[in-house]
């Protein structure tokens, strides 16, 4: 009786481990990679969002320019006119000019930040969309796991289900809103 138990036993012991790189193989095969970052750079959307915040900088600069202009001119004249003023009177100007450009920093740095705001806004709504697309594809093709490109190293031997989901997400989402907080 126990020898036929032994050899039950090792019959058992060499089906699992027969199995093992089976069960590995077909796990390695439902998975997938997707490329957000791509995603979020070539798809209409993000495109259309990188445009439309490019623009939005670009008009804002030109008030900018014209502040600087203003901030210079006045600094000019101030040097011209030191000699003619008290010294009570060019510092006091002094401070007024050190004000004013003061406030062109604090102006530029809020909008830097809402630039920011609104592009980081954009993404995640683009990224909602890719996170239902690749739940569908998942779905779909019965994957188990699909990885962000950057979190693997070297070339991966899964699926890249990228352009798929590219050609979804251009099908989906044409556009995005791009809202500048207050």
């Amino acid at each position: 009786m126990k020898p036929t138990i032994l050899a039950l036993t090792a019959s058992i012991s060499a089906i699992a481990a027969l199995a093992a790189p089976a069960a590995l193989a077909q796990q390695s095969a439902k998975t997938a990679v997707v490329d957000v970052q791509r995603l979020l750079h070539d798809s209409d959307a993000g495109k259309g969002a990188i445009a439309a915040i490019n623009k939005l900088r670009a008009d804002y600069q030109q008030t900018l320019n014209a502040e600087e202009t203003e901030l210079r001119t006045a600094e000019q004249k101030l040097n011209g006119e030191r000699a003619l003023l008290t010294p009570e009177a060019a510092r006091q100007r002094e401070q007024e000019l050190a004000l004013k450009a003061q406030g062109y920093q604090r102006n530029l740095q809020q909008n830097q930040v809402r630039w920011d705001a609104a592009s980081r806004l954009a993404a995640q709504k683009i990224d909602d969309s890719i996170v239902k697309i690749v739940d569908a594809i998942e779905k779909e093709r019965q994957i188990g796991m699909v990885f962000d490109r950057t979190a693997v190293i070297g070339t991966p031997s899964a699926p890249d289900i990228t352009p798929e989901v590219l050609k979804r997400l251009n099908e989906q989402l044409k556009s995005v809103p791009i809202e500048l907080p207050q």
